[in-house]
């Protein structure tokens, strides 16, 4: 049986993933602080399942859009 702590909120425990959109594609989704994103074709998108606590940070090569949600405790870091 697997447990969670939900306290927890170290880099470490947070699982990444990956979406990367084939050429001819675009793709379109929502990160766990409800930014959304849209990828253009050859795009890779690096990201949390969800943000540690005092940022946000995703990894993206390629193209993409981002329409942020604000929150100036967390700022959005795009690398």
């Amino acid at each position: 049986m697997k447990y969670l702590n939900l306290k927890a909120d170290t880099e470490e425990d947070i699982a990444m993933q990956t979406i990367y959109v084939p050429a001819g594609q675009n793709a379109q989704l929502t990160l766990a602080d409800g930014s959304q994103v849209w990828l253009n074709a050859g795009s890779t998108l690096n990201f949390p399942t969800r943000f540690a606590k005092g940022k946000r940070k995703v990894s993206l090569n390629g193209e993409g859009f981002f329409e942020v949600k604000a929150n100036k405790d967390k700022p959005f870091i795009v690398s």
